[in-house]
Parts: structure tokens; C-alpha cells; sequence
């Protein structure tokens, strides 16, 4: 495993230094690259600026929390390597351990914030780039870091929990027409966390609160809905 993991990591990096190098290879390079990298421009870029940036990166990620961002980011087909690699390679960028922690993201004209920050903005439809599905949660925190000039934002989403198929059947939901666009979940937050990036996020989510013994679930659930998407995304 680790040494395929090692060969994809060569092979892609070798490719993007083709792309960086080769002129004729930057339309291709425009559509391999992902959408939410932005890279400082040539004329602004410079040592001083990054040395700024990483200054005021104050956040330490946690070994748990470095290794889940660092499998995320291959995965996705940015090779980065970590920094306790006790064979490091030399073409394959170092993922940094501490990051600048964001307390608010704009998307379309529209604010997402943290849990801790501001619930209502934090509640979100998204789609799970592991399983290309759709899934809500809300927004536990959001990172951003530099890979060689580029900058990176990562949010960190943690889904709501279905209700047991029992459960569900004492909820009028399941009879309900998909153009509702409305689900009803345990209130209780899951223990499980999701990475993606800001072009996952779908749109916000009206949520209700509703007690134990709601339908005879004796338990808080919540009710969401997404219809404020409208089809726009």
C-alpha cells in the first residue's frame, strides 16, 4: 500500500512540474487543477509573502486531525507528503501541520460560518466528494494553508445522524414527494466528520428543532430542509 501510495505521489508530481514547465501544457493544466486553488500571482508572490502567511498560521492541527487532511488531499489528487516522513521525497511537497483557522467563507454571495460561530449559517448541504453523494451537517471549522504558493481551504463538516429505519417509518417523511426537500434527522451530533471544499457546498439549511417524543421518537430530532437551493446549484 505504501509503496503504490509512493508511485501515484512520484507520478503525479512529476506531472505537475510538466505542466509548470511546458507552455503548450497549460490548457491541459487548466483542466486538471482543482477549482478552489488559488495561487498568488507571479508578480506578488515572493518569499516575504509566504513567510507573512505561514506567520500567522496559528492553528496546530492534531496528529488525527494532520493525517485525515493529508489523505484527503491525495485522494484528491494534490500529492503532498508529511512531514514526519522518515524518507521524505524530493519533489513531493511537505502538507504544513498548522493552518490559518477561518471564521467565515463567502459563496455566492452567501456567508457559511462555523458551529461555534453562528449555527444557522453553519448548516449546509453538501456533497461528500468520497462518495459523490449528497449528505447535511454542519460546519465544524474550516482551515486554509499554503502547498508551495498555492493557498487551500478545507472545511471540516460534521453530518447529521439518520434516524434508524424504525424510527424514520414513525415520521410522515419517507411519504414525502423529493420536492419538499425535507428530511428529518437525530438531533444528536455525529462523532464523524467529513472533509470537503467550498465548490461542495450545496446551500444552506432551515432547521427545526423538534422534542422527544415527537411522532413517538423518544428522542430530539431535527428537521431540515434545503429548499432554499431553489436549483441554483
Amino acid at each position: 500500500m505504501d509503496y503504490t501510495m509512493t508511485h501515484k505521489m512520484s507520478r503525479r508530481a512529476c506531472l505537475d512540474v510538466a505542466l509548470d514547465e511546458d507552455d503548450e501544457l497549460q490548457p491541459l493544466k487548466k483542466i486538471l487543477s482543482p477549482g478552489t486553488t488559488s495561487k498568488l500571482p507571479d508578480n506578488t508572490a515572493s518569499p516575504e509573502d509566504e513567510a507573512r502567511y505561514v506567520a500567522n498560521c496559528h492553528t496546530h492541527l492534531s496528529n488525527l486531525e494532520y493525517m485525515e487532511l493529508l489523505r484527503y488531499m491525495n485522494n484528491s489528487g494534490r500529492p503532498c507528503q508529511s512531514i514526519y516522513n522518515a524518507h521524505p521525497s524530493p519533489v513531493i511537497p511537505f502538507l504544513p501541520q498548522s493552518v490559518q483557522e477561518l471564521f467565515t467563507i463567502h459563496l455566492d454571495d452567501r456567508i457559511y460560518r462555523p458551529h461555534k460561530k453562528h449555527e444557522p449559517n453553519s448548516a449546509i448541504q453538501f456533497t461528500d466528494p468520497s462518495t459523490n453523494q449528497r449528505d447535511t451537517g454542519n460546519i465544524d471549522c474550516i482551515w486554509e494553508f499554503s502547498i508551495n504558493y498555492e493557498h487551500h481551504t478545507v472545511v471540516v463538516v460534521r453530518p447529521h445522524r439518520a434516524l434508524s429505519a424504525d424510527e424514520l417509518r414513525m415520521t410522515p417523511f419517507p411519504q414525502f414527494n423529493s420536492e419538499y426537500a425535507t428530511c428529518i434527522v437525530n438531533a444528536e451530533p455525529s462523532q464523524t466528520v467529513v472533509y470537503i471544499e467550498p465548490q461542495h457546498i450545496i446551500t444552506h439549511l432551515s432547521t427545526i428543532q423538534r422534542p422527544s417524543g415527537t411522532y413517538g421518537i423518544k428522542k430530539k430530532t431535527l428537521v431540515v430542509s434545503w429548499a432554499l437551493n431553489r436549483g441554483r446549484r
